[in-house]
């Protein structure tokens, strides 16, 4: 039997560029001295197309990985609750999503315009009015692909309306010669102008805030139509209970 040093040499050469074309590894010179039990190391068998496609194939230096992240899905649409008008604000709902807990971005837009503001609650700009709003969710989670949403868009961006805060009343008793006056309590906002008309049944007789009842409103219902105005509102209307004259 040949001796393990006289074999050596030769072994090395063979193992040496086997496992360089193997594995990617140098030629040893063939002088070198090399033990086999430490040196050789069988070559990875080479990965099938299956094991690439789906990402299960373990190279030296690191994973394939093909897998592709489950999706975030929405189970009830973003909403925009409230009325879009000017001075008032407007609030998004997140909607609802599947996984739960997922942490959810605001984006608005005016029309196709992306607005800066990527919060909650919007408040509405005078600019606006005419056009609609609409904002769009994004839902991200660890582990999961993003998800975006948009709401449906809302109504006109209106001005806001004038409106008494309580109901109108009139003052003075309702007997002829004698004087009645609108009760106009306050609607919303400083700097309302008025428009006083009476009325004696359906017949328009006078205007203005006080007005002294005639023998021909006897046995009418009177009453006054009160209109407000103010810029940057549209304006607003209400009415008095009528009374009847005696």
């Amino acid at each position: 039997m040949l001796h393990r040093r006289l074999l050596a040499p030769a072994l090395a050469v063979v193992l040496a560029v086997t496992g360089a074309l193997a594995l990617g590894g140098s030629v040893q010179p063939a002088g070198a001295a090399v033990d086999v039990a430490e040196s050789y190391a069988a070559p990875a068998a080479a990965p099938s197309t299956t094991d690439l496609l789906r990402g299960t194939y373990t190279a030296r230096q690191g994973r394939l990985s093909g897998t592709r992240k489950p999706k975030i899905i929405n189970v009830k649409r973003p909403q925009i609750v409230g009325t879009p008008s000017v001075r008032g604000t407007v609030k998004a709902t997140p909607g609802r999503w599947n996984p739960k807990n997922v942490t959810v971005r605001y984006h608005w837009y005016l029309g196709s315009q992306q607005l800066k503001s990527t919060n909650r609650v919007l408040a509405v700009r005078p600019s606006w009015v005419g056009k609609r709003l609409q904002v769009s969710v994004v839902a991200v989670k660890r582990g999961y692909q993003k998800a975006t949403v948009a709401s449906r868009r809302s109504a006109k961006v209106s001005l806001p309306s004038l409106a008494p805060s309580a109901p109108l009343g009139l003052i003075g008793r309702p007997t002829v010669g004698r004087t009645l006056k609108v009760r106009l309590g306050s609607w919303g906002a400083k700097g309302v102008s008025f428009s006083i008309t009476w009325k004696s049944n359906r017949a328009t007789v006078g205007t203005g805030k006080r007005y002294r009842l005639a023998p021909s409103d006897r046995g009418h219902r009177v009453r006054a139509v009160v209109k407000a105005a103010k810029r940057g509102y549209d304006s607003g209307r209400a009415s008095t209970p009528s009374v009847r004259v005696s």
